[in-house]
């Protein structure tokens, strides 16, 4: 088990050091933060952090920690600004809708329309929705070379599940790259599921929506007049469902003990401050920042985010605390001015730590479906995206199509 679980190193521009995982293949020469060029080069992937199995967090032998409930959080830096990737989602979502909304709207337009005992108003709605299935065809090249000529060079930059998965829907919403960092915590904590589900007023705008709001308008007024002399006079409407940009949110607790050898003592302070470091932004130049890193988080049977980020991290000190002088992984630049160096900091008897994560979209059945059905694709042999135990054998489960 190699001690450093990580190296700090500059790239080209030497603005700010890059935080390597030990014994990946990430070239230092290769890395350029001005460029955006950090884990481009990542193909060989270390061991995981298996903070469960590796790590002191309890006294009790590995062989009995087989069972232990574990988040596993795959580490994941975002290349692109939201700005530039909700254009390239959008613009690939009306370019999927092209296909195939002018047939369906004008098949919708026409059986209102000429339905035998159809109103004025119905019509009117009917004649809007052809109207509108029409712009939306006539559209459709137009979205699709600027599809061609824009989005599609940077494409397969794009977080893709693949065609097959029930993710597909989620494929572009971000622009990601690995950076070769996956940690497995225990997940001990108490809370399992809360769900609240809203239907309120309808807030999206449709095709028929002009036309159906002056229906109830129309609707309204006559039944105000008709009742003009009775104290309640209320037309129910119909709820809408909302969606809503707030996703399911975490917390992991566990202690790390620091009573044991000096390699473990050493592992907990590079784990405690790599999280950290990672999830703090990065001033580059007077004008560019790199953002904290995301996650792609699992709990089998129990959850599933595609996209989720730290909220928060907490560490205490527990117990009694002296200055040790601790073992600094390799820093230094890409033209191998590397060398290792000690620190003195202070060490407790143990942290405690807390970590809160939260996701980056609603909870659909689609995580839902996931959580038990990881992937659709068997990553490389002894290489599993999201492992789980079984009995003290690692049972080897499907990973996603972008592992390799």
């Amino acid at each position: 088990m190699a001690n450093n679980l990580w190296s700090l190193v500059f790239g080209q521009d030497g603005t700010l050091p890059v935080l390597i995982r030990t014994g990946s293949n990430v070239q230092t020469d290769q890395i350029n933060y001005i460029t955006n060029t950090v884990y481009n080069n990542l193909k060989t992937y270390a061991d995981d952090i298996n903070v469960v199995t590796d790590f002191p967090w309890t006294k009790s032998p590995k062989s009995s920690r087989t069972d232990v409930p574990r988040l596993v959080l795959k580490e994941k830096r975002i290349k692109t600004n939201s700005t530039i990737s909700n254009f390239a989602y959008s613009v690939n979502t009306i370019t999927d809708i092209a296909k195939t909304a002018g047939k369906v709207v004008n098949a919708f337009g026409t059986k209102i329309g000429n339905t035998e005992d159809a109103s004025v108003i119905t019509k009117t709605a009917g004649a809007a929705v052809s109207t509108a299935g029409t712009v939306i065809s006539e559209t459709a090249t137009v979205i699709e070379d600027v599809s061609n000529t824009v989005i599609d060079a940077i494409a397969d930059d794009y977080e893709n599940f693949g065609e097959n998965s029930v993710l597909t829907p989620y494929n572009g919403l971000y622009r990601l790259e690995k950076t070769g960092f996956k940690y497995i915590f225990p997940y001990l904590d108490d809370n399992y599921r809360e769900l609240e589900t809203s239907l309120g007023d309808a807030g999206q705008q449709n095709l028929i929506s002009d036309a159906l709001s002056k229906v109830n308008d129309i609707g309204g007024q006559a039944a105000g007049a008709l009742f003009a002399l009775r104290p309640g006079v209320y037309i129910e409407e119909a709820k809408q469902f909302a969606m809503t940009q707030d996703g399911r949110s975490i917390t992991v607790t566990f202690p790390l003990l620091n009573t044991g050898s000096y390699e473990e003592i050493t592992r907990n302070w590079q784990l405690l401050y790599g999280l950290v470091y990672q999830n703090r932004p990065g001033r580059i130049t007077k004008t560019l920042v790199d953002i904290p890193v995301m996650y792609e988080a699992f709990i089998e049977g129990m959850l599933y985010m595609p996209y989720s980020y730290i909220t928060g991290i907490k560490v205490d000190f527990l117990g009694n605390r002296r200055t040790m002088s601790i073992d600094l992984p390799v820093v230094g630049s890409a033209e191998g001015d590397n060398a290792g160096k000690k620190i003195n900091t202070v060490i407790p008897d143990a942290f405690n730590i807390t970590i809160t994560l939260r996701g980056l979209n609603d909870e659909t059945r689609n995580f839902l479906y996931e959580s038990i059905t990881p992937g659709v694709v068997t990553s490389r042999a002894g290489d599993s995206e999201f492992s789980a135990t079984a009995q003290g054998e690692v049972v080897e489960t499907p990973a996603e199509i972008d592992f390799e």
